[in-house]
């Protein structure tokens, strides 16, 4: 799947924590780093469309594919 990821952590977040803004955050752990992505979306299109909206509330955000446990930044 695809999505935007607007943090990473060494701790674990509650995915309703007001950080997220309101959005649905998943969390995926890659060692000891959880990254945070919201608006997960079946495809790379979607994605960036749904970037384009958040953009301005998560300036360091980036589109991500995620495959089992492999994030991959696009």
């Amino acid at each position: 799947f695809y999505g935007v990821q607007v943090m990473s952590l060494g701790r674990s977040v509650q995915s309703s924590d007001p950080v997220f803004k309101g959005y649905e955050a998943l969390s995926v752990k890659e060692g000891d780093i959880y990254k945070y992505i919201i608006g997960v979306c079946d495809n790379e299109s979607d994605a960036k469309t749904f970037h384009n909206n958040v953009r301005n509330q998560f300036p360091g955000s980036f589109v991500v594919k995620v495959s089992g446990d492999k994030i991959v930044r696009l």
